[in-house]
């Protein structure tokens, strides 16, 4: 930042470079003069083209974010980063401007317990719009949607239905036969199925609306959880209560996959 220098300071830099020139020519006397000046010109103008530089939310570091967020309202988070934070304020324009898509969908993912959610228009007619939200797993689903509503309450715009609704859930049930290698203990296999069925739970919990139960994604899931693990098979598979075949199994963009029965073997 171009800090102001004053006639005292001024005058003691360039009386200073004047002490190294020991001729006392007209002529080098003049050029120290020229020096001396030009000097504080050429470093004012480095300076200002790097203030102006930094007046670009692109390209603006440190203070001069902070700055540029504070006349958006938007300040910087506890330990966030410089990109993360400069995201942020590309998207507080269309925060402040009201009740906007992209302002209610912003306020909604600031929700703690919020992973997703996706908007659909029009659904009770003109003027209405319908949230479908992903929750957290571990977070009182109940309170997220009410807090979330009352989000919408406060944002949307007059004459503006908004309502905030979950997914449906579609229930997975799986039966997963582990191989093991030769010398695995017992207690190990037992720890190994423990830890196979939790990650086959984080990664059905993992897909949000809209996405597919992929089996080539199960397969890896369960092969990378312990190199004791020689090879698996999967002999029973069931979405919403029917066995299904091994094939990859789609869903609606308003419907989101849930574990229900994960047995390991």
């Amino acid at each position: 930042m171009l800090r102001s220098l004053s006639y005292a300071e001024l005058m003691e830099q360039s009386l200073s470079s004047f002490k190294t020139n020991t001729s006392r020519s007209p002529g080098t006397m003049a050029r120290a003069i020229l020096s001396a000046v030009n000097d504080h010109v050429d470093r004012a103008y480095k300076t200002i083209d790097q203030n102006l530089a930094m007046a670009f939310v692109s390209q603006a570091q440190g203070p001069f974010l902070d700055m540029i967020g504070e006349v958006l309202d938007c300040r910087r988070l506890d330990n966030e980063t410089q990109e993360n934070y400069r995201y942020r304020i590309t998207k507080q324009v269309y925060k402040a401007a009201g009740g906007n898509e992209q302002a209610i969908r912003l306020e909604l993912l600031q929700i703690p317990g919020v992973n997703n959610v996706k908007i659909n228009r029009y659904t009770s007619g003109t003027g209405t719009f319908t949230v479908f939200a992903s929750i957290q797993s571990g977070f009182n689903v109940d309170a997220v949607i009410a807090e979330m509503q009352r989000k919408i309450d406060a944002k949307q715009s007059l004459g503006i239905k908004g309502i905030v609704r979950r997914p449906t859930n579609i229930p997975v049930d799986l039966i997963v036969k582990l191989d093991f290698k030769d010398g695995v203990s017992l207690s190990t296999r037992q720890v190994i199925q423990n830890r196979v069925r939790a990650e086959l739970i984080n990664y059905i919990e993992s897909r949000d609306m809209g996405q597919s139960i992929v089996i080539n994604q199960i397969r890896q899931t369960v092969m990378n959880t312990a190199e004791e693990i020689n090879d698996m098979r999967i002999i029973g598979f069931s979405v919403n209560s029917i066995p299904v075949l091994l094939v990859n199994q789609p869903c609606y963009w308003d419907e989101k996959f849930v574990p229900n029965s994960i047995e390991i073997f």
